[in-house]
């Protein structure tokens, strides 16, 4: 059932280009490449108008920086909506964080750590024609604790891939 801060918010919505109502509605991500031409189009003219010597009201009505104060306000008598576009929001922000780390720190990895070291090692002495349990054998003489399936994991196809 809608209430009467959602059909204002709609009929408002409704007034708008598609691309304004995306980014209100959905943020800018969600813009596609035409949309996002036309975005910065919206935009650079917004700055223009608001920095003009005798701005026209009409056009200062739709600047970018009003239209979105005025759905703001519009969003704040509808709690439903209200909260949805504070989780977008916050799952946008999370995403913005997740990439600012990894320009800064380096891409997470995740799962266990490659041993690069050890793959190449038991590729070798397979390369030497040792059987799976020999190979074991060398290893654990030298103080590496690999369980015989291990060994095996190790020389699976898709591992060998990796390596070429």
């Amino acid at each position: 059932m809608s209430t009467h801060a959602e059909k204002e918010i709609n009929a408002f919505l409704a007034g708008l280009p598609s691309y304004q109502r995306k980014y209100l509605e959905q943020g800018i991500s969600s813009l596609t490449r035409e949309d996002t031409h036309q975005f910065n189009e919206w935009f650079r003219k917004s700055e223009e108008w608001l920095s003009a010597p005798n701005p026209d009201e009409e056009l200062i009505a739709g600047s970018l920086p009003v239209i979105a104060e005025t759905y703001r306000l519009l969003l704040a008598q509808a709690p439903v909506r209200l909260k949805e576009r504070r989780k977008r929001e916050e799952r946008e922000m999370r995403g913005v964080l997740r990439s600012f780390i990894e320009i800064a720190v380096g891409k997470v990895k995740r799962g266990r750590p490659v041993r690069a070291e050890l793959s190449e090692q038991i590729l070798a002495l397979d390369a030497e024609g040792k059987t799976n349990q020999e190979i074991h054998e060398t290893l654990s003489a030298s103080g590496e604790h690999l369980s015989l399936e291990g060994v095996e994991s190790y020389l699976k196809t898709r591992r060998r891939r990796l390596k070429q």
